[in-house]
């Protein structure tokens, strides 16, 4: 039986294209309305997604990028279902002080606000399946959302205290 497989070796971690690193993701809120559940599939999900420029310690610089969405599953009746996760990144200060502006804000080209959003949305869909286990939501998959038609833009990040 062949497979489909790529195999690169010669990839140099040492100039990546955005060098960051996941530094932590935190469940900042889960609910499970089961008195507003429907069997059946949901009908309706939605989507909030927020991206903020973390400064901090005595100097008030950057520390990071903040990612947080907010998934909502229900039906027209409203939803039952309601997930925060909030990621954080760190990333080189030589590649944000190339994106940062004479204001202190920084703009974040699309591309890495998809990728920061699809590994946050990522997240979302682990604690989803750990959290609804022992509820009669196991076995709903979060349905394939495309972040490259919501998130379509560079977005500009101003200063944010931690």
């Amino acid at each position: 039986m062949k497979t489909n497989s790529i195999n690169v070796d010669d990839i140099d971690l040492r100039t990546p294209l955005a060098p960051f690193r996941l530094a932590g993701a935190v469940v900042d809120e889960y609910a499970f309305l089961k008195s507003a559940y429907q069997a059946g599939e949901p009908n309706k999900i939605g989507l909030e997604i927020g991206f903020q420029q973390l400064s901090g310690g005595e100097d008030g610089n950057f520390v990071g990028i903040q990612n947080t969405i907010t998934v909502r599953i229900g039906h027209s009746q409203g939803s039952y279902l309601v997930m925060t996760v909030t990621t954080k990144f760190d990333f080189a200060q030589a590649y944000i002080n190339g994106l940062t502006q004479e204001d202190g804000s920084i703009v974040l080209p699309i591309a890495i606000t998809q990728h920061l959003a699809v590994l946050t949305l990522g997240i979302i869909r682990g604690a989803l399946l750990a959290k609804t286990t022992p509820v009669i939501l196991n076995g709903y998959a979060l349905p394939t959302i495309d972040l490259t038609q919501l998130l379509d833009k560079d977005w500009v990040l101003n200063s944010y205290s931690e």
